[in-house]
């Protein structure tokens, strides 16, 4: 997820924009979202809705949903 990131801002603490809740966002491959495998449609889905990172149990959400056919 890392090499989509085209944010305006520097790394440090993030609101999910889904859930509300704090993260850290390193923008870099070592960031937690570097290790997450997230379906085409999924990135697409994020890219579309929001700007910024999401927090990791969201993208987890989102990457489960999509499995189901269930992301709208």
């Amino acid at each position: 997820m890392t090499e989509q990131h085209h944010f305006r801002y520097q790394a440090g603490m993030r609101t999910c924009p889904i859930c509300g809740s704090s993260f850290e966002c390193t923008l870099s491959r070592e960031c937690w979202c570097a290790s997450v495998s997230l379906p085409e449609e999924v990135r697409d889905y994020l890219a579309r809705r929001y700007d910024t990172c999401v927090c990791r149990n969201c993208l987890e959400t989102l990457a489960e949903k999509a499995g189901k056919g269930e992301l709208s």
